[in-house]
């Protein structure tokens, strides 16, 4: 029947001639013209041929659609609408055919296909009006999907465009760290804003009876943090980020100002304790070991908190 897309029985509609040739040769050219008819319906449609009839549960049904070479951009009155494919730079130094969809009073077409960046396939052409911007329609009228993948860092971007005001937009703000919503009055809105909001953690973790111990599975880096003693005769100790190296502070009564081994680091998932080491003399009735914040095996109970300045 087919090789490739040649057919094997031409179709000719000047055949039969009007003249010159016999009646009893008409039959033959019919079926000819039939079996032409049932290859070229059978290139994008069900057109099966069984035995000498075209007979099958849904004949005639699409099976594909296949576009002739890309055209150029056609011309469309009211009420009509074209599905083509057009030649468009796919961005590796050469054109590829790519599906287009053109509605009435000839607007411009949509694009809907893109070849991706690698040049090794197609994928769907998600371009709004803005840049970075995806259109959607919904009857909702609502953004649905079962997950969004977010890539490289695993952050999931908003665009920064702030001209649109005819409809609901979302924005996120560097400069701040804010997140702000506008509808179609030209007013944002700052949904959160740092530093009124905070993040904060709290755990326990066991001492392990050396110089220190890094505290981690915090989840954030924590501008604060303070640790209560694991036994009644532990202090409290309190450090945030704006106490230089390694110092903290105790909370009680005591004449030291400040410490210098009980939390020593506040890093970028928890912070690091140590055995302590006192800043000048502590009050003679303290118990030894009440800046030590890792005594083996005991048990101690901390607060983490960090603003979305510095997460």
């Amino acid at each position: 029947m087919l090789c490739g897309l040649v057919l094997a029985t031409t179709y000719d509609k000047s055949l039969p001639p009007d003249t010159g040739e016999k009646p009893s040769q008409g039959a033959e050219r019919i079926r000819n013209l039939a079996a032409a008819n049932q290859e070229i319906n059978d290139i994008d449609h069900y057109w099966p041929l069984t035995g000498s009839e075209v007979k099958a549960i849904g004949v005639g049904y699409h099976q594909k659609v296949t576009f002739q070479a890309p055209i150029t951009t056609p011309d469309q009155a009211a009420s009509m609408g074209a599905l083509y494919t057009l030649d468009f730079d796919g961005g590796t130094g050469g054109s590829k055919a790519e599906l287009c969809w053109r509605c009435e009073d000839n607007l411009t077409p949509l694009q809907i296909t893109e070849l991706n960046a690698a040049g090794d396939a197609s994928v769907l052409n998600l371009t709004g009006e803005y840049e970075n911007e995806v259109n959607f329609s919904h009857v909702d009228n609502v953004f649905k999907a079962d997950s969004i993948t977010c890539k490289a860092v695993g952050v999931f971007t908003l665009p920064t465009d702030t001209t649109d005001t005819t409809e609901g937009n979302l924005t996120y703000v560097k400069d701040g760290d804010t997140l702000q919503y506008s509808n179609s009055v030209p007013a944002w809105i700052t949904l959160a804003a740092s530093p009124t909001a905070a993040m904060v953690k709290v755990g326990t973790y066991t001492g392990d009876g050396v110089a220190t111990q890094a505290i981690t599975g915090v989840g954030f880096e924590p501008d604060m943090v303070i640790v209560m003693g694991g036994v009644k005769t532990s202090y409290t100790a309190i450090k945030t980020t704006d106490m230089g190296t390694t110092y903290s502070k105790l909370l009680g009564q005591i004449a030291a100002t400040y410490v210098d081994d009980s939390i020593t680091v506040l890093g970028s998932d928890g912070f690091t304790v140590g055995d302590g080491t006192p800043n000048g003399a502590i009050n003679p009735t303290d118990v030894a070991n009440s800046d030590n914040m890792n005594i083996s095996a005991t048990a101690y109970f901390y607060i983490a908190a960090a603003s979305i300045d510095s997460p």
